[in-house]
């Protein structure tokens, strides 16, 4: 399931919001002193084309979040539709339509849904996160 290692390059990348570099520092890990930002949101936009499972990417989420420290995040989904277009008219072209054009019988180009999105992350300062 290739939801996993997207869900990892998920968390690398919120690993670099997460723990800035401190000015100077060639290394923005936690190795690098930077104090760490608690993360109490990711929101993530799955494009119908895109090629990944938004119940595995949820459950791959779920099931990677405690091991790289994001236990305390909520994970939100949306999904985006995919639009082909005639690169020819500009016609949307409908999936039923077998991807050609029926205008110029040339095959449509997928403009939109073909991608996985980082769209927000919500951070919380360390002073504000709680200490058990």
């Amino acid at each position: 399931m290739h939801e996993t290692s997207l869900v990892d390059a998920l968390f690398d990348q919120v690993d670099a919001l997460r723990r800035p570099a401190l000015p100077g520092a060639a290394d923005p890990s936690p190795a690098a002193g930077a104090p760490p930002f608690a993360v109490r949101r990711i929101e993530v936009r799955i494009g119908q084309a895109a090629g990944v499972d938004p119940e595995l990417f949820a459950a791959a989420f779920e099931a990677l979040s405690g091991p790289r420290g994001y236990d305390q995040a909520h994970l939100a989904l949306s999904s985006e539709a995919a639009l082909w277009r005639c690169p020819a008219c500009a016609t949307e072209v409908a999936e039923a339509d077998a991807l050609f054009c029926p205008r110029c019988d040339i095959p449509a180009v997928l403009v939109r849904g073909e991608a996985l999105v980082l769209e927000r992350v919500e951070l919380e300062l360390e002073s504000e996160v709680p200490h058990v």
